[in-house]
């Protein structure tokens, strides 16, 4: 029988290990060889173990250079009291002066004892002697970081902020702490109804998600009950109709080579689908979701639509028109997303991704998302070998769509906390080595005149050889686009991973902060002077000083595609910063044992967030609003926006918050002007931000006037943002009801055969639907999605008993008596959560009366604060969307 402590060789014979690390002989375990990546030998490495191998290596060799005689001198040269030489008797100490190799292998061996014994010591939990103990940082606390800004715990934290400094008034030196907030300012200017609740905030997030469920459902039901009667889910406009918009696209929005659809492609489909030729589901998927998104555009100067320049029977037909040509998306896209027929299919999954990302839900664009890197895998976009001996045209559409895929993994990442679905080493296309032999083989070559001695050897050289050809810019920018995005990878691996905290030492994650911060650094200096943020503005005025420039349409694009780079720059720089703010308060214990100066580390990186998120604001106001790009910037934005907002409600006495509140003031101007476009006016998510926006720059503008020495000086007046927060809030309600409304119809219109209208038995007892997204829906579902009624949202119709969704307790809820079920509802923030009201307080009860919704005016307005909002954040569906990163000020 082999023997097991023998290894398996080349030639099929086994060795044993003749040598092996302490912690290994310790545990009298095979040890095996060092790994060539993690420098420790295999069981060290799943431990996450300090290997001492080489160390004993090191003494191996040294001690066969002494028995071999090639160090041997005369013992009185050999021998110093206090020392003893490895090989050497004690009984007869050498006398005399050390050797230099002799000096260097007793501390190795001194050092190595130390060692041993720390570590013994660490693993039996033994109290070691300081004076011996090597300098090393303890290991951090296990925690998993994510990058959820508006959580609970935050508003929460938030709540008890406010409280804090502006409830003294109302409840007094001796008033009890549990007692609701009532906020009595001392200016005349202030209403005290606007923060005696944080309510408003909660009607405005569940209607919103009573919004999604609609949305959602006529997603689902919509393109199989049309498609049941027609052969086709709606009818293709005709070419009159639709062929001036999708040619508009095709020479304005496609035009550049470097896209995801080129112009030349879509030209050939619209003939082609006119002409009666035969198309496969991508190529309708195509067609359909580019007229859907063609909605939002005006096709004068390829600007978003604007509400005063669209007549009211315009709107109707553009509205009918979106929602039919999504619904017909929708339909092919369950038709093809299950094999891939080419790059169509790719470039039809990221259409539908933006537009689905943009205008309804980031949670099932990612879905959708998910299926285009699936099947852009599959056809081999990662694979240089992929893109050997084709046409130009082809191998730039290859690159750009696998560029997008990339770029949009990076964010994503990030924004959900979820592992990339990407791997570097799984791709050898985007390095610096496919860069600049595509460079190569498809722009210098092309030029006669340059020689084998000009060609560019770097990639840096070669892309600022092109930047004399304003065509390539956006070839350019991916290149700096995908550096960020293995920068982003990082930050992830490093900090919001699952086991990112698991056995790491307090100064080895110190370590890859810095390590992270040096990347940055180096790529904002690598940047050439067309791209950087000081100078690209001067790079596009010299392109339009030429004799023959390109359109404003596409100076404008290109100076958005600039900033981009650079907003997703700073959002990597806030990401690092929050981080290590976050991480220093979580491990305070460790910073006297740290090597690193971590009150100037603190600093630097309170300094860089204020910074970051500063500039990011300044540079919103010149993003110029064009197609495609709107959705890729305005998450980052906000971002900086929920930021430094929680940041000076946090730090409310700080002097400088008067400026910070002054930039935010100016930014809710400008961010009320984009409301006149049409694209963002009915974007629930953009209204939905616009009011979290606005009710917390109210809090911070009290909490700033009560608290900060400086308010007589900068004189905020809350009451100028009251009227704001009351339209937006309606108009959120507007756009739920409006949703609402269609789904009824389309219920007449297409009824499942199973629909009792007259069964309104559950909706009279006045107690929450139990509502199923997966089941037919009934028409009183509709009614509670139309009410302020909370919802009940499960995954099956069976009822446990005592269970809070059982029908007893239902009908318990309904009457006001508190049920003997759970006391807690407690769930997940996953897209179709366990049963759990939405609206609940703590004790599990309703937080608004139940009434029917014909009598909805009469609901009594709520003066209490019973609401628990450690139960309301994690059961809004809509969450999800307003996830935005932070872990600071908890």
């Amino acid at each position: 029988m082999a023997d097991p402590s023998m290894d398996l060789v080349s030639g099929g014979s086994r060795k044993r290990v003749s040598k092996a690390c302490d912690y290994c002989r310790r545990r009298k375990i095979r040890c095996g060889p060092i790994n060539a990546i993690t420098g420790k030998c295999d069981n060290c490495t799943k431990s996450n173990m300090v290997c001492t191998f080489n160390h004993h290596d090191e003494l191996e060799r040294q001690r066969r250079e002494l028995e071999d005689g090639k160090l041997q001198e005369n013992d009185r040269k050999r021998s110093k009291p206090g020392i003893k030489p490895v090989g050497v008797s004690q009984q007869h100490e050498p006398t005399g002066n050390p050797s230099k190799v002799e000096i260097k292998l007793a501390n190795l061996e001194a050092q190595l004892g130390t060692l041993i014994k720390w570590l013994a010591a660490s693993e039996m939990n033994l109290p070691t002697d300081d004076n011996a103990t090597p300098k090393q940082t303890p290991v951090v606390k296990r925690k998993r970081y994510t990058t959820s800004l508006l959580t609970r715990r935050k508003i929460i934290w938030l709540k008890e902020k406010t409280a804090s400094v502006l409830g003294k008034a109302a409840v007094g030196s001796g008033g009890d702490a549990n007692e609701p907030l009532t906020v009595m300012p001392n200016n005349s200017d202030a209403s005290p109804d606007m923060l005696k609740t944080f309510m408003p905030l909660k009607n405005v997030l569940l209607c919103a998600s009573k919004w999604y469920i609609a949305k959602m459902k006529m997603l689902i039901e919509l393109p199989s009950h049309v498609n049941s009667v027609n052969t086709s889910p709606f009818p293709f406009p005709s070419r009159a109709e639709c062929s001036g918009v999708l040619e508009s696209f095709a020479k304005v929005i496609f035009k550049n080579d470097f896209n995801v659809m080129r112009g030349e492609e879509l030209t050939l489909l619209i003939d082609r689908y006119f002409a009666g030729g035969k198309m496969s589901y991508s190529e309708l998927l195509l067609l359909n979701i580019t007229l859907c998104s063609s909605t939002n555009y005006d096709l004068q100067n390829y600007q978003y639509l604007t509400r005063d320049t669209v007549a009211p029977d315009t709107e109707a037909r553009l509205s009918d028109l979106q929602e039919k040509t999504l619904a017909n998306s929708m339909f092919y896209f369950h038709k093809m997303s299950l094999i891939c027929d080419g790059i169509r299919s790719i470039q039809a999954l990221l259409l539908l991704y933006q537009h689905i990302n943009s205008e309804i839900s980031s949670e099932l664009g990612y879905n959708i998302f998910c299926t285009a890197v699936r099947f852009a895998q599959l056809i081999g976009l990662n694979q240089r070998e992929s893109f050997k001996n084709l046409p130009y045209s082809e191998a730039v559409t290859r690159m750009a769509v696998w560029s997008r895929c990339v770029s949009l993994d990076a964010q994503l990442c990030l924004s959900f906390s979820k592992q990339p679905l990407l791997d570097w080493n799984d791709t050898d296309v985007l390095t610096d080595e496919f860069y600049l032999e595509f460079i190569n083989e498809y722009y210098i070559k092309q030029d006669n005149q340059t020689t084998h001695s000009e060609t560019p050897q770097t990639v840096s050289v070669a892309l600022n050889s092109l930047l004399g050809d304003f065509e390539l810019i956006y070839f350019g920018l991916s290149y700096y686009s995908t550096k960020l995005s293995k920068i982003s990878h990082m930050i992830y691996s490093y900090f919001f991973s699952v086991g990112a905290t698991n056995g790491v030492l307090f100064d080895e994650m110190i370590q890859r902060v810095f390590e992270i911060k040096r990347e940055l650094r180096e790529w904002e200096k690598s940047l050439p002077y067309a791209y950087s943020a000081q100078s690209y503005e001067q790079y596009l005025a010299i392109i339009r000083s030429r004799e023959s420039p390109p359109s404003e349409f596409e100076l404008a694009s290109a100076a958005v595609n600039i900033l981009y780079i650079h907003f997703e720059h700073l959002y990597l720089v806030i990401m690092v910063s929050l981080f290590t703010c976050s991480f220093l308060l979580d491990n305070t214990e460790a910073h006297h044992l740290s090597r690193f100066d971590i009150a100037d580390l603190s600093d630097e990186n309170r300094s860089q967030l204020l910074d970051s998120t500063s500039k990011i604001l300044l540079m919103w106001k010149k993003v110029i609003l064009v197609p495609n790009l709107l959705d890729r910037i305005f998450y980052t934005f906000s971002t900086g926006a929920f930021v430094l907002l929680l940041w000076s409600i946090k730090h409310i006495d700080n002097p400088r918050i008067g400026e910070h509140i002054k930039l935010l003031c100016d930014l809710h101007e400008s961010l009320r002007g984009g409301e006149a476009l049409r694209k963002l006016a009915e974007n629930i998510k953009y209204n939905v931000f616009m009011f979290v926006y606005t009710f917390l720059l109210i809090l911070c503008i009290r909490c700033f006037n009560k608290r900060n020495l400086y308010a007589r000086v900068y004189q905020f007046r809350p009451s100028v943002y009251e009227s704001v927060l009351s339209d937006l809030g309606n108009m959120v309600e507007t756009m739920k009801n409006t949703s609402v409304a269609s789904l009824r119809r389309h219920l007449e219109q297409y009824p499942p055969a199973n629909l009792d209208k007259t069964n309104c038995e559950s909706f009279q007892k006045r107690v929450p639907r139990m509502l199923n997204l997966f089941n037919d829906l009934e028409f009183e579902d509709i009614e509670t999605l139309a009410s302020s009624m909370p919802i009940l949202l499960t995954r099956t119709q069976e009822q446990r008993v005592g269970d809070i969704g059982s029908q007893e307790n239902l009908e318990k809820v309904g009457s006001g008596v508190p049920h003997a079920g759970k006391s807690k509802v407690t769930v997940d923030q996953s897209l179709f959560p366990e049963p759990a009201f939405i609206g609940l307080d703590s004790n599990g009860l309703a937080s608004t009366p139940i009434v029917p919704y014909q009598d909805d005016s009469i609901i009594p307005p709520i003066t209490s604060d019973a609401l628990n909002f450690d139960e309301l954040f994690d059961n809004m569906l809509f969450d999800r969307d307003f996830s935005l990163p932070a872990n600071y000020m908890q």
